[in-house]
């Protein structure tokens, strides 16, 4: 990120943080927008570029709720390396702290971990302990930075966290 784009950041997320700090977990109005806009980080390798709501806090379907008000869905883990990735671009933006994000993935719909998102199956965990069979139904990711990796772990839905909304980049058939 060059300087200039830096300088920009800051003064957005400051002006944001003072203007639009509501982390009650209500839900987003259409006519509101809370958080803190990051630029669109794009992972080249797997066509995806991501948002990060840094301030805003709700529980899932406030945060899949967010992500659509963005035109984008709530983010779905598809393979080891958008771990990393996700957790190196946070480490970039973020720097210490602890940190809580929404993904899709639940197990309300066939009672085995699926993405929301993409309807596909939750294939390459990363869990910090095995999920329990209790009633914690969603997938949160902890950013740690002392971790060297995102880690998962079962969440209640309707407890209250970041978000983290992504989009595909499509190609154009002209």
């Amino acid at each position: 990120m060059s300087e200039a784009n830096m300088l920009k950041f800051i003064i957005h997320c400051v002006l944001c943080f003072i203007i639009f700090n509501d982390t009650s977990g209500k839900p987003v109005s259409n006519d509101t927008e809370l958080g803190v806009y990051v630029p669109l980080e794009t992972d080249v390798k797997n066509n995806k570029q991501y948002y990060f709501g840094i301030v805003y806090k709700g529980n899932i379907f406030q945060a899949i709720q967010y992500c659509n008000y963005h035109n984008m869905e709530l983010l779905s883990i598809e393979t080891p390396e958008e771990n990393t990735f996700l957790f190196d671009t946070l480490v970039n933006f973020i720097g210490t702290g602890r940190y809580g994000f929404w993904t899709s993935g639940t197990l309300l719909p066939e009672n085995h971990w699926v993405w929301l998102s993409t309807g596909k199956p939750v294939v390459h965990p990363s869990w910090a302990t095995a999920p329990y069979n209790t009633n914690k139904s969603c997938i949160d990711v902890n950013y740690i930075k002392t971790s060297k990796a995102l880690v998962w772990a079962d969440a209640k839905c309707n407890d209250a966290r970041h978000v983290i909304c992504e989009t595909r980049n499509t190609k154009s058939l002209d």
